[in-house]
């Protein structure tokens, strides 16, 4: 099940018209296979550029790539694949369509993104989209994940003004916003849904939201100016940042007007997306230990005593200390992947998807439809998940129910008591 970050810069290079398209791919998404005395990925990116004013027109192009390792050890010795890339365009609107397909499964994600192309002989103010960059070895570097360890080193915001001089006052604000956020894990899939008006349902509540903070930043001389805006201590959740400004008049605008660029973050645990604290590690039990254990597991008492009965609950399903690390390495493993694959506002293993993915594992055969996805088991299980509509359409992560059953139920306790009885492989 591939998965990867996608960036689009709007940019003019010698007076050219065009996008900027980062991409990055974590290895761990995609499926190595030996190649002789190493192994090798293989997957192809697709990009369609997609005019607003003439659909049936777009911009095509592909190309394939391959990773390698030296061992099957591959999350360790390969991260991840940047791609950079850049496409002339004329000036514009554009929906910007990419996929990743590895070869080996023929699995195919997707991203999407709105651009405004800008035109080089465009005399008025244009804001453009924030990017992110961090430090990396004593150099920036462009920033992709839309999800943020609080740990990462001198994170900032790049935001690009062209013809600064249109700008009213010459000054840019930029705000942070947090907002309130389902964090609750999965209800298991026999579970009533939640009603659609709950959190839960919704994901991100943009009703409301708590300002962070809020800076004014003033405008160098230029055709172009770039704005770096620091972003430090950011606490846990979903942020959106926003930039805005007014114009002044302008040979070819008549009135004034209100200029906003957005941009989301997620800020994750700084481990992410691994799993390493005792209580994150016990709170993920919750789809495998009852009701009574999970109650006691959970109970706020020092780390101490909170990883003994950690370990007693592993042993309890295990037997021997060897088969307890095996069964913890194999559920954490799971964990592990689900982060890495249905993150979006919360935590890959709390969605619908990541709790079916933790128990279940990957399933064997995947059919998709604009709004379903059914992931069928050789068991005879059917998840079959549902796209929820988003209040915005500029979100850069789809949001996923599970349609609840009561016939899960069966499923659901069978590959549980395998898990308890020690006998996943």
């Amino acid at each position: 099940m591939p998965d990867f970050d996608f960036e689009s810069v709007e940019t003019v290079q010698d007076s050219t018209s065009g996008v900027d398209l980062y991409f990055r791919i974590p290895s761990s998404s995609l499926v190595f296979v030996r190649d002789g005395s190493s192994f090798r990925a293989r997957y192809e990116l697709r990009v369609r550029i997609i005019p607003d004013n003439d659909k049936k027109s777009p911009i095509e192009t592909s190309w394939f790539d391959t990773l390698r390792a030296p061992t099957s050890n591959v999350k360790e010795e390969v991260s991840e694949r940047i791609v950079i890339r850049r496409a002339s365009v004329p000036p514009g609107e554009y929906l910007i369509e990419t996929s990743l397909e590895d070869a080996q499964s023929a699995v195919v994600a997707w991203r999407r993104q709105r651009v405004h192309v800008l035109d080089p002989r465009e005399d008025c103010a244009i804001l453009l989209r924030p990017r992110l960059e961090y430090r990396v070895g004593g150099r920036f570097s462009p920033f992709l994940p839309l999800h943020i360890p609080r740990t990462v080193d001198s994170l900032r915001a790049l935001v690009n003004i062209r013809h600064p001089d249109r700008v009213l006052g010459r000054q840019i604000t930029v705000f942070l916003y947090r907002y309130n956020t389902d964090s609750v894990p999965a209800a298991p899939p026999f579970y009533l849904t939640a009603s659609p008006w709950a959190l839960r349902r919704m994901g991100v509540d943009f009703r409301s939201a708590d300002t962070i903070w809020n800076s004014s930043y003033s405008l160098g001389t230029g055709s172009e100016v770039q704005v770096p805006v620091p972003l430090e201590n950011l606490r846990w959740g979903m942020h959106e940042l926003v930039v805005r400004c007014s114009t002044v008049v302008c040979p070819s605008l008549e009135e004034p007007e209100e200029l906003v660029a957005r941009r989301y973050l997620v800020v994750v645990d700084r481990d992410f997306p691994r799993v390493t604290r005792i209580g994150q590690l016990t709170e993920t039990l919750l789809y495998l230990a009852t009701e009574k254990e999970y109650h006691e597991l959970i109970l706020p008492e020092s780390d101490e005593k909170t990883k003994e009965k950690f370990e007693k609950f592993w042993l309890r399903l295990g037997d021997t200390p060897q088969a307890a690390a095996n069964l913890i390495k194999q559920y954490h493993a799971r964990v592990e992947e689900a982060n890495l694959l249905f993150s979006d506002y919360k935590e890959g293993w709390k969605t619908d998807k990541g709790m079916v993915y933790v128990i279940f594992g990957s399933p064997p055969l995947i059919e998709r439809q604009y709004r379903t996805e059914r992931w069928t088991y050789s068991s005879g299980a059917l998840f079959i998940f549902e796209r929820l509509i988003e209040q915005r359409s500029d979100l850069p992560f789809e949001n996923w129910e599970l349609i609840r059953d009561a016939s899960y139920e069966w499923y659901w306790e069978k590959e549980r008591d395998r898990w308890r009885r020690g006998q996943i492989f």
